[in-house]
């Protein structure tokens, strides 16, 4: 009965996020320029053979729906729907092995799917989704008591992806590697690596084809090549974007972690983060670490290009660490009616903020093309 309960519950989830996702496709009218660079690896990969100079995972797995669907912007958004949905999946599933507790799972799960940025990024063929499903899977496998050998190769499997997804990858696979070292789990550590040993073949390859092991890595550094001096209104607009955006990713998510923040700040009268369970430590302190580099990457490519780059930039570079954050909402009420109307409500504001940022991105991005035009311009 329980095994059938959970199953009608991913169901659920599966609907939800399916027909949220399905609207969003439906008013992403325009592309942007980021996806539209993922775009043409992907097309060029299907066309031509020509394997992706970046982040490859992401247009192999659309070159497949090309191969599958034709040239069409469903093909193009295949992967980052179906990741979206997936993560939902993995976040229920995830809670519910941490914490037992089928509602708080469901909670989590819902808060995700109704977030604006995952929304906004699941219309888009971008990397973030993707991402966050592979940081989710990998930590979903290493956070365990006593972790087998098998599930410590699924996590180096996952996060191996996560890397062929995007760069920052490389900063999942870092923490992983420290975090098992610091623990002093040896063969886990060595099974983790397994996957990982792929690596060495990926980067010969880059150097044979692109001339460099590294091409994804430069694309990024590229951009902070040219640091100079800037001005204090500059310095102050920086900022007032990085709190947008912080507040982008975190619009439906802060009044569910309302119960579980209460809760820390009286367990820190007698306690630190060091008696927190391993679980939960792991994935406070890589949520931390995460967002100081992407929040500092943020901060050298403003200062570099001598404007603050948009908000929703902060919200894309943290938005893999969301369904991480999502594991520790809760319910801040008992009332069984008002827990309902609570979740109704956070759901409709970030659905309605999420179609707000599609709409918004189609017409206030910079050079947006319709999809129609520019796949007409591809082929």
């Amino acid at each position: 009965m329980r095994l059938l309960r959970k199953r009608l519950k991913i169901i659920i989830l599966i609907f939800l996020s399916f027909v949220i996702n399905s609207f969003g496709y439906l008013l992403a009218t325009n592309t942007i320029i980021d996806e539209r660079l993922y775009i043409k690896e992907a097309y060029f990969l299907q066309k031509c053979g020509i394997f992706p100079r970046i982040y490859p995972l992401l247009p192999i797995l659309s070159s497949i729906s090309l191969n599958l669907f034709g040239i069409a912007k469903h093909s193009f958004l295949f992967a980052p729907i179906l990741a979206s949905i997936a993560t939902a999946i993995l976040v229920y599933l995830f809670s519910l092995n941490l914490y037992k507790e089928d509602k708080r799972a469901l909670f989590s799960a819902f808060i995700l799917i109704s977030n604006p940025l995952m929304i906004w990024l699941s219309s888009k063929h971008m990397t973030e989704v993707l991402l966050a499903l592979m940081f989710t899977a990998t930590f979903y496998f290493i956070v365990k008591e006593n972790i087998s050998l098998k599930q410590a190769f699924l996590g180096g499997f996952f996060s191996l992806l996560a890397y062929l997804t995007k760069y920052s990858g490389l900063l999942l696979i870092l923490f992983v590697i420290l975090s098992f070292v610091w623990m002093r789990r040896l063969k886990p550590l060595m099974a983790f690596l397994i996957p990982l040993s792929f690596l060495a073949f990926y980067w010969v390859y880059n150097n044979i084809q692109f001339g460099t092991p590294f091409p994804s890595e430069e694309y990024s550094i590229s951009f902070v090549q040219n640091l100079i001096s800037i001005n204090l209104e500059l310095a102050l607009d920086i900022i007032f974007k990085m709190m947008l955006g912080i507040g982008l990713l975190l619009a439906n998510v802060m009044m569910a972690l309302i119960l579980p923040i209460r809760r820390l700040r009286q367990k820190l009268s007698y306690s630190t983060l060091s008696n927190l369970p391993c679980f939960k430590k792991l994935i406070i302190l890589f949520i931390l670490f995460y967002s100081v580099f992407n929040i500092g990457y943020y901060v050298l490519i403003s200062l570099t290009s001598q404007m603050a780059w948009s908000a929703d930039h902060v919200a894309r570079y943290l938005l893999p660490t969301l369904p991480l954050m999502t594991l520790f909402t809760n319910f801040p009420l008992k009332n069984r009616i008002k827990r309902i109307a609570f979740v109704l409500i956070l759901m409709s504001i970030g659905i309605i903020l999420g179609y707000y940022l599609i709409i918004y991105s189609n017409v206030k991005s910079q050079s947006p093309i319709p999809w129609d035009d520019f796949l007409s311009q591809l082929t």
